[in-house]
């Protein structure tokens, strides 16, 4: 059974020896809607994607159309690691000060200091975590 993917079109904005950027345009559910200049909550954002070269012999030209893929397992990993860990860090942290009766600005920086650490730990890890969430690029 293939995995599935989730795939983004988008656009080489710089090539690099060992690496391509791509630029793809994020468009919120609003943005595909008729009446969004009416309800001016259209928006879209221009995110710019890093994807390592896996195959150096496949040459990408600056300005070229490519679709930029990652299966669903590794989206889902990327949105637990962005998301919902942060956010359970958070809570856990803020419960706790909370449960042992700390003042609220103590409590927040605490909450705050986890989140940091959080981030830091997962800053460490940055080259393992590249080998479990895959993404490619193929040309259109």
């Amino acid at each position: 059974m293939a995995m599935k993917r989730i795939e983004h079109k988008g656009r080489v904005s710089k090539v690099g020896d060992d690496r391509v950027f791509v630029t793809v345009i994020a468009r919120s559910a609003c943005a595909e809607c008729h009446a969004r200049q009416v309800c001016s909550n259209g928006d879209t954002e221009e995110k710019i994607i890093e994807v390592p070269r896996e195959n150096r012999s496949e040459e990408f030209r600056e300005g070229e159309e490519v679709t930029v893929c990652i299966s669903s397992g590794s989206g889902l990993l990327a949105v637990l690691l962005a998301y919902v860990f942060p956010l359970s860090v958070l809570l856990a942290a803020l419960s706790v000060c909370a449960a042992i009766g700390l003042p609220d600005h103590l409590n927040a920086l605490i909450s705050i200091a986890f989140l940091f650490l959080y981030f830091i730990i997962l800053f460490t890890f940055r080259r393992k975590l590249n080998g479990k969430i895959n993404v490619k690029i193929e040309k259109q």
